[in-house]
């Protein structure tokens, strides 16, 4: 396997739906720069333990709630490091209100979009969990990302990338039918009881313009 997929290939989501909560500011400034990734489009479809399904229409993350039948993809900038590595994470909320369940959540950890090529597919570890707030069992699977458009690269910090950067890509998953013999997820989990599949299309993109540095951003607590 080719070092730059192999590297692509991150870990678990589980600690991502843990360690994703933003640190506080803790006032004063402080150099900062941040990657954002902008959503073109998504479908996100639901399929109940009955047979029916359910389409999902994807909302701005500027929306301060999750509406019934809605998905909105958060926290879609990132940090970059003075080391220049960025830890991008792919966090979706939706509510399907048909299901009665409230809302639940998709999340994944992806690679840096500036490691990736033209043509590069990768599959990345997901969680999508329907239980309580804070609940820790989930049903795991594996999403597929598929480069179509790979222009420019990596420049160093904190310029970067450079001028003519732009990627664009699409993630895709299939839970296919939700397991919940192995103990691993409670039995009266909404996933377990309503929910029998998710499948999810995310197109996504990035250029040199949702990369911002700010010698005077905000200082963040550890």
């Amino acid at each position: 396997m080719p070092e730059h997929l192999r590297r692509a290939i991150l870990g678990t989501a589980m600690a991502g739906l843990a360690c994703c909560s933003k640190a506080p500011e803790c006032g004063g400034t402080c150099p900062q720069a941040t990657a954002k990734l902008e959503l073109t489009g998504g479908t996100v479809i639901i399929g109940s333990v009955a047979g029916t399904e359910s389409t999902l229409v994807m909302v701005p993350e500027t929306e301060k709630r999750v509406a019934s039948g809605t998905c909105v993809l958060t926290r879609s900038t990132s940090d970059v490091l003075p080391d220049n590595t960025v830890n991008g994470f792919l966090y979706l909320i939706c509510n399907p209100a048909t299901y009665e369940m409230g809302t639940f959540i998709f999340a994944g950890s992806i690679v840096d979009p500036r490691a990736l090529r033209l043509s590069d597919t990768i599959q990345f570890a997901t969680a999508w969990g329907s239980c309580a707030a804070g609940d820790p069992n989930n049903l795991g699977t594996f999403a597929t990302l598929t480069v179509t458009e790979a222009v420019g690269g990596i420049a160093p910090y904190p310029t970067m990338v450079t001028p003519d950067y732009r990627r664009v890509y699409s993630v895709d998953l299939d839970t296919g039918p939700a397991d919940c013999s192995n103990g691993s997820v409670p039995a009266g989990c909404p996933i377990c009881s309503k929910v029998g599949r998710m499948q999810v299309h995310l197109s996504l993109e990035q250029t040199a313009a949702d990369f911002q540095y700010m010698e005077n951003g905000p200082c963040m607590c550890e």
